[in-house]
């Protein structure tokens, strides 16, 4: 935490002392009330993804607690992880790929 607020000053101090080609002015942190629509619009479909996977979660772990033993806890702690550790190459794709594809569909519209 130290480093974060050190690293944090250091930087505001570089900007605010106008070495900086990007200038903070305070109208320029205040937040734009018509782009909120558009946020939300866009992480909505995320959100409710996550959300629905933190639920999931919950209710697992909850159900194996109250039907299960620990040891059961434990597999199913193992088997996510093991799942994860194959599905994480994937997401990385998918990750690198969307850019490039949202690029290429962009120039061809």
């Amino acid at each position: 935490m130290i480093a974060n607020i050190t690293t944090f000053l250091f930087m505001l101090s570089y900007f605010v002392r106008g070495k900086s080609l990007l200038k903070i002015r305070p109208k320029y942190l205040l937040p734009d009330l018509s782009l909120y629509p558009e946020i939300f619009g866009i992480g909505a479909s995320s959100f409710v993804r996550t959300m629905a996977g933190s639920l999931l979660t919950i209710v697992a772990n909850n159900t194996i607690t109250e039907y299960g033993e620990e040891l059961h806890l434990a597999i199913l702690g193992i088997s996510m992880r093991i799942t994860i550790f194959f599905l994480m190459p994937l997401f990385g794709v998918v990750q690198g790929l969307r850019p490039i594809l949202g690029f290429n569909y962009g120039a061809a519209a």
